[in-house]
């Protein structure tokens, strides 16, 4: 589920950054552009409104379909800091 709101600027052909907005934070992640595309896309899925609930699982198979290394992109340090600002998995 994801808690914050976001949006998508693309800052170079490689990179993108997603701003995240929540009550007590606002910060920019910085990731290649394909993935943040893509990132961007699957949390505007993942709200608390949403009919269904991405697990972690879910997730995972999802960003396996387009891209290679779910546990490299898991523990990079823009996910980190998405995690902490209100992505939550189960």
């Amino acid at each position: 589920v994801w808690l914050g709101k976001l949006s998508f600027k693309d800052t170079h052909k490689l990179k993108a950054t997603l701003l995240i907005y929540n009550k007590s934070d606002n910060c920019e992640v910085e990731l290649d552009s394909s993935k943040a595309k893509w990132l961007y896309e699957i949390l505007q899925t993942m709200t608390p409104q949403s009919t269904s609930v991405m697990s972690y699982a879910d997730f995972k198979k999802a960003y396996e379909v387009e891209f290679e290394d779910f546990l490299l992109f898991w523990f990079e340090k823009p996910m980190e800091k998405l995690r902490e600002i209100g992505l939550l998995m189960f």
